[in-house]
């Protein structure tokens, strides 16, 4: 996921200038703990093939291993790719919010000098959108340490769920696949194809996309497609069930 990824940040960098100071936060890399949680697993895990593939073999007992090799990785944890990071996260907690509690344990050792990487933890809790999972952060928040005083910022923003946002920018693009390969829902494939085929006369919902978020959503899909023929069986099944998915209306140019 990782060279699509860079592709579209690309093409979004040119396009749009997007942050999120409320997700996003600079990263120290000097400052993490050097304690690494120890796995079950004598194979070191691929965070890339394990984000690509979760969603054709969910593994959440391996969250904890997962979120350590990520959260030591800054081409991931940054500016942009964390909000990816973000909606997998979440994607995975919306559907195991039971394990929420074991997985922090295991990542205890995240301190204080580590709290931009703890902020993208607890986001993805949050964004989950899952009451259960919620329920963690808010108890935490009724701590005085300094995961308190994070979660107490976080929980101050309404929990979310990427499928109810009415008006898509450039950054979920991301999230949406990062919420798909977490979840495997055909929801999240469904939105992608509205915005790729989007046409003002057609899509009445109050969806909007403008032409680069349009070729944005057409580049990805595509990408995706042709990488994994899972994805394109899967993508072409919902085209022939609803024709108004069919974004060869909106590849004049791309």
């Amino acid at each position: 996921m990782r060279i699509i990824l860079a592709g579209l940040f690309l093409i979004f960098f040119v396009s749009y200038s997007f942050t999120s100071a409320a997700m996003n936060n600079s990263i120290n890399n000097d400052a993490f703990s050097d304690e690494l949680i120890k796995t079950s697993s004598a194979e070191k895990l691929n965070e890339e093939e394990f984000m690509d593939n979760y969603f054709k073999n969910p593994t959440p007992d391996r969250m904890p291993e997962y979120i350590n090799t990520i959260i030591n990785d800054p081409e991931i944890i940054g500016p942009f790719n964390g909000q990816v990071f973000i909606a997998f996260v979440a994607g995975i907690v919306k559907d195991n919010p039971e394990k929420v509690a074991s997985w922090m344990e295991r990542l205890k050792f995240i301190d204080e000098h580590s709290m931009e990487r703890l902020n993208y933890i607890y986001w993805g809790i949050w964004y989950s959108g899952n009451p259960e999972a919620g329920a963690y952060l808010q108890q935490l928040a009724m701590g005085d340490d300094y995961r308190a005083s994070l979660a107490k910022r976080i929980i101050r923003s309404p929990l979310r769920d990427l499928l109810e946002i009415e008006k898509t920018d450039p950054g979920n693009i991301d999230m949406l696949w990062a919420s798909f390969f977490a979840r495997g829902d055909d929801e999240y494939l469904r939105l992608l194809l509205r915005i790729a085929a989007f046409d003002p006369k057609r899509d009445l919902s109050g969806l909007y996309a403008d032409d680069g978020l349009v070729s944005m959503a057409i580049w990805s899909i595509k990408s995706y497609r042709e990488k994994d023929p899972v994805i394109n069986e899967r993508i072409a099944n919902l085209i022939a069930k609803n024709p108004d998915f069919d974004y060869s209306i909106n590849q004049k140019s791309n």
